[in-house]
């Protein structure tokens, strides 16, 4: 089987992980430690039933009898949703001669979707409406049985976003905050992912919050695992440690520093080696270290998968003497595997 290391930059946009848990962990499976899967698209359409928090005190959910036998009532909450605001008010407001009418609610309903076709954006937009349309947004009460028409609204609000400058690109963090304060993490995944095609120069930055969206989510916790090592070997930057969500990496970090954490972590969840990219920029010499026993642990595991034994050696010396914490833990993983007897290797004399 000839093994190959992917790049970091392809292939964290374009695949996930399947979904049965870190690779080789199984020990009925006879797996390399470090074997790169097939992976297989995962989209918001395929897992968005089964994710969504249900509008369970939304009518139009409710079992048409009852209250809910006033079928223009029905129809203002639907369009609502749609966010055909104008014909919603028409809806409700034939409601209020309807059957058990609720008076209060529907007033209150005309009321939310008059205050949104007030607040609708102009075709023309500049960064300081768009900032003052999401204040707007977010200090505004809504009812809490309205959710899916909250959702809706920043979602197509998150469709005027082009993150052209560092301001917009700040922007688009507390749209995608907003939509984690939604719960509607699979729309901040899919919202960010848009935005890395939008702006590639920014992917490392944007992948901290991709991994958190995934985490959030409860699904795909081995990609968010990539995506996070990824982001942190490139831009180990501190301020987005609150949007690390494994206890794990969280310690780690607080162990061995933003830098050296991802490596770590990369050995000890399992997690593919990928190249990284050349051009990236050493922040500082804990960052170069950092880099230099990522590259040392690609290199070893490639001659492992080989079965280099030659290389192996020479390899396994060097990364030993120059970062012997991190190795003494890829020696362990791979140990425990009960692939390569590698201690024996590298302790013999040449």
């Amino acid at each position: 089987m000839n093994h190959h290391v992917p790049n970091a930059q392809d292939c964290l946009t374009q695949h996930t992980m399947n979904d049965q848990g870190a690779r080789g962990r199984n020990s009925n499976v006879q797996l390399s430690l470090w074997d790169i899967e097939s992976y297989t698209p995962l989209t918001a359409k395929d897992v968005e039933q089964e994710l969504i928090i249900p509008d369970s005190l939304d009518p139009t959910c409710m079992p048409a009898d009852g209250l809910w036998r006033n079928v223009d009532l029905i129809q203002g909450y639907q369009r609502m949703n749609d966010l055909q605001l104008e014909t919603a008010i028409q809806s409700f407001e034939k409601a209020l001669n309807g059957p058990s009418a609720n008076t209060q609610e529907i007033e209150q309903m005309i009321l939310i979707c008059r205050d949104w076709t007030n607040h609708k954006l102009p075709k023309t937009t500049t960064l300081t409406i768009l900032e003052e349309w999401l204040v707007e947004y977010q200090n505004y009460a809504f009812p809490s049985h309205v959710h899916t028409f909250k959702r809706a609204l920043l979602r197509q609000f998150a469709r005027k976003i082009t993150p052209d400058t560092e301001g917009s690109l700040n922007l688009a963090e507390e749209i995608f905050d907003a939509h984690l304060d939604n719960q509607d993490y699979l729309h901040a995944d899919d919202f960010i992912t848009e935005l890395i095609s939008v702006v590639p120069d920014q992917r490392y930055r944007l992948y901290y919050l991709i991994a958190q969206a995934k985490y959030l989510a409860g699904r795909g916790h081995n990609l968010a695992d990539e995506y996070y090592c990824i982001a942190m070997l490139h831009e180990p930057d501190p301020g987005m440690i609150p949007r690390v969500i494994p206890e794990e990496l969280r310690e780690l970090i607080r162990e061995h520093g933003m830098a050296l954490a991802p490596v770590i972590y990369t050995i000890t969840r399992i997690l593919p080696v990928y190249r990284l990219d050349k051009q990236m920029t050493k922040r500082d010499e804990e960052h170069l270290q950092a880099i230099e026993a990522y590259m040392l642990l690609l290199e070893t595991e490639q001659a492992r998968q080989q079965k280099s034994i030659h290389n192996l050696k020479l390899l396994g010396r060097q990364f030993s003497e120059m970062f012997p914490g991190v190795f003494a833990v890829y020696q362990r993983m791979v140990s425990a595997e009960k692939a390569l007897k590698l201690k024996s290797f590298f302790m013999d004399k040449v």
